[in-house]
C-alpha cells in the first residue's frame, strides 16, 4: 500500500518545518495511511501512486499524524482495536474503547462522503438505524 502523503505536504498542513518531522517520518505516516484506509475504504480505492491520492484522504492522513505526534502518541492505535465497541447496561450505551481516528481526520472523511452513514464526525455511532441506514 502507498503512503498517502509526503513530508513535504505535511509540513504544509501544520506549518512545520523539516526539522520538526520525527526520525521516523515513513513509518509514521505509512501507519497513518493504513489507518484512514481503514476507516475509508468502502468508498473508493487506492490509486497507483501518491499524487492520485484524494484531497480529502491526505488532509485526514495529515490530521492522523498532527494527532499522534501532537496529542496523544501513536501507541494507542497498537493498544486497542479501532472498532467502536458499545455494551448496552441497563438502558445506557457505555463507549468501551478509546478512538484511534483523530476528531480532525473525521471531519475531513465525513464530509467528503468516506465514511460509512452510521459513522459521524463526534465519534458517536447509531446504535439502532432503519433498513435504509438512518437512524431510528
Amino acid at each position: 500500500m502507498i503512503t498517502f502523503i509526503t513530508s513535504t505536504e505535511y509540513q504544509a498542513f501544520v506549518g512545520c518545518s523539516p526539522s520538526d518531522l520525527p526520525s521516523d517520518w515513513s513509518r509514521v505516516a505509512q501507519r497513518a495511511s493504513e489507518l484512514i484506509y481503514e476507516a475509508a475504504f468502502m468508498n473508493w480505492t487506492i490509486p497507483a501512486t501518491t499524487a492520485e491520492v484524494p484531497t480529502a484522504i491526505k488532509d485526514a492522513t495529515c490530521a492522523q499524524v498532527e494527532y499522534w505526534l501532537e496529542e496523544v502518541g501513536e501507541g494507542l492505535d497498537r493498544l486497542q482495536p479501532s472498532s467502536d465497541t458499545y455494551t448496552n447496561v441497563g438502558g445506557v450505551i457505555m463507549n468501551r474503547q478509546p478512538k484511534v481516528l483523530a476528531p480532525r481526520a473525521k471531519r475531513f472523511l465525513f464530509m467528503e462522503g468516506y465514511l460509512n452513514r452510521d459513522v459521524y464526525p463526534t465519534g458517536l455511532k447509531e446504535t439502532y438505524l432503519t433498513n435504509d441506514g438512518e437512524p431510528v
